[in-house]
């Protein structure tokens, strides 16, 4: 009976635990995606003034700043909104572990500082796992980055390695095994009475400044999301290796369709907030393209009940009065199906990810990467 009534206690305290993370990942998302709006206009105004040749030297400095610390809040954004994803990636889908891996590791090499060594072994053949495309570089950058803290300062050469290898599984399926990513640093290692809390959201070794505590909350939230497993090997002064494992599956035969856009000359933008369409008209100003603003749908709707062809790209935000973006897209779809419709929101994609492989809309650009996304999309297409 003691015993009995200890696992009920044990078991009422882990739905506790659940219920209060799952509502701090509810608040965290809803803080992001407003902290995302907010962040839009600054991004792009920044982005603006980075480029113009009127503005001294002194002031591009200072525009540096801005932006710089800009990117740092965008970044603590995105972890947020990764943490607060109770599965992580949405729905799964076939990825070529391979392949992505690769991708994320040139980001990795770019992101690295000076002092570090970089090496990498990748296998030659593909690596069929599910997950999300873009899985890999948030485990990597995530990993990687607190390898770089934890090398900094460290007596001796600081190496960061990096290797994925298929191993077959014995017991249950040896033709098809599971594949292994290991990261490895030689910096400080992880105190032995941390061990058990590195997971923990918002828990972090970092000094004030430095780090969130949610990157590797994000790692281990993947890894459950894709039936995968994280263990960890450490030792004080000598250096730490994370290993992931991936369940493989066989790859199919047939590919997946894409639609390819090519450049767009007319386009409407829609978004209720007057700062975000106020900071798109400036940053379309040198870019070829008739643009038209709207603050609510009906007014794009009342557009192209004139003239079904004013636009052939369409952007509009998710989160608007009477009609969502995914609502307002289903609308267009049916009064002129050709137009290219690009969803944009201060969340991430995978709320919206069952709209674009249905085709309701054909991509999604986060708030925080407007800048980046928006005028290559416009001039070549994706």
């Amino acid at each position: 009976i003691n015993e009995g009534l200890d696992l009920l206690r044990s078991k009422d305290e882990e739905i506790q635990r659940y219920h209060r993370m799952q509502a701090i990942g509810q608040m965290s998302s809803h803080i992001a995606h407003e902290f995302n709006n907010y962040l839009t206009p600054v991004m792009i105004y920044g982005e603006i003034l980075e480029n113009d040749d009127s503005i001294s030297p002194q002031n591009q400095e200072l525009i540096h700043g801005i932006i710089s610390s800009v990117n740092r809040a965008s970044d603590l954004s995105r972890k947020l909104l990764d943490f607060s994803r109770q599965d992580s990636l949405g729905t799964l889908t076939e990825q070529n572990l391979t392949e992505e891996t690769a991708l994320a590791v040139q980001v990795v090499r770019r992101m690295a500082p000076e002092q570090v060594t970089v090496r990498t072994h990748l296998p030659d053949v593909e690596l069929t796992v599910c997950g999300n495309k873009g899985m890999m570089s948030h485990l990597l950058l995530n990993l990687c980055n607190n390898a770089f803290h934890a090398m900094e300062d460290q007596p001796g050469e600081s190496i960061l390695t990096i290797k994925l290898k298929s191993v077959p599984d014995e017991k249950e399926e040896p033709h098809m095994g599971r594949a292994v990513l290991s990261v490895s640093d030689t910096g400080c290692g992880i105190p032995k009475e941390a061990m058990d809390k590195i997971f923990e959201p918002f828990y972090t070794t970092k000094r004030s400044g430095r780090g969130t505590g949610l990157g590797l909350s994000v790692v281990q939230n993947i890894m459950d999301s894709v039936n995968g497993q994280v263990r960890i090997e450490s030792q004080e002064g000598a250096g730490t290796t994370f290993y992931l494992t991936f369940p493989l599956i066989s790859p199919s035969q047939e590919p997946l369709p894409q639609r390819e856009p090519h450049g767009f000359h007319k386009i409407i933008l829609v978004d209720d907030d007057p700062a975000i369409l106020k900071s798109l008209s400036m940053m379309l100003r040198s870019c070829p393209v008739e643009a038209e603003y709207c603050d609510h749908p009906a007014a794009v709707l009342s557009l192209l009940e004139k003239d079904k062809d004013c636009c052939d790209i369409l952007l509009t935000d998710y989160a608007m009065p009477a009609l969502n973006g995914l609502e307002l897209a289903q609308m267009v779809r049916r009064i002129n199906p050709r137009i290219y419709v690009a969803l944009m929101s201060g969340s991430d994609a995978s709320p919206f990810e069952n709209g674009i492989r249905n085709k309701i809309v054909d991509c999604f650009i986060p708030k925080s990467e407007l800048a980046q996304k928006l005028l290559p999309l416009l001039e070549h297409g994706v």
